[in-house]
């Protein structure tokens, strides 16, 4: 899929830098991190408090024209798991939503790179179609599916001192962030949910 090669994390830092949401540097230090200890880099934003994640999720599907539909809006099938690497899937932030032939869909923490989901998709035999969900929420799903938390949470070695100006994580509930642009990514978000249903009885 064309989608899934442009995903790259040194393009979702230039996004962010271009926005004025992250500082470059911070971007780089995260990113080094990142490649060093195998943690989501979208995780590690997160948690350093850079960019809020709803607000993540927002400017990845932007960016890479992928619909965001949290897991918490769509239930993930039953068993859909079951086969896959729990290992791989708590390391990389990953919730296997739905499997309708080969076609495995799956909700990143915001994203992950082309790498990490072509890496999926030879260990499920499938191809991967990727949407954009939440760091939380995917975090939660994992320890609540898996029964603790596989992958231990560390604290990021990235000075807190290099956001944006000082403008830190922004609130998704301020109206300064674009009111209009949540109500389209939520009814885009219902309109997915809606398809994959669909897809779901027409399979059955």
């Amino acid at each position: 899929m064309k989608v899934v090669q442009r995903l790259e994390y040194t393009r979702l830092a230039e996004a962010l830098t271009g926005r004025g949401l992250v500082n470059a540097t911070a971007c780089q230090q995260i990113l080094a991190q990142c490649t060093k200890s195998g943690e989501p880099f979208t995780e590690l934003l997160v948690q350093s408090n850079f960019v809020a994640d709803w607000e993540l999720a927002r400017i990845v599907s932007e960016t890479f024209s992928l619909p965001f539909v949290p897991v918490d809006l769509y239930e993930p099938a039953k068993d859909v798991a079951k086969d896959l690497d729990q290992e791989f899937l708590c390391r990389h932030c990953l919730v296997p939503l739905d499997r309708i032939g080969d076609r495995l869909t799956v909700s990143m923490p915001g994203m992950v790179s082309a790498d990490v989901l072509g890496a999926l998709g030879t260990l499920a035999k499938a191809t991967v179609v990727p949407l954009v969900g939440s760091v939380a929420a995917n975090r939660a799903w994992l320890n609540t599916t898996y029964g603790r938390p596989v992958v231990e949470e560390s604290q990021p070695a990235v000075d807190m001192s290099l956001g944006a100006g000082g403008a830190g994580a922004q609130n998704p509930d301020d109206p300064s962030t674009g009111e209009g642009d949540w109500l389209t990514l939520f009814d885009n978000a219902d309109q997915q949910v809606k398809e994959q249903n669909q897809k779901r009885k027409d399979a059955a």
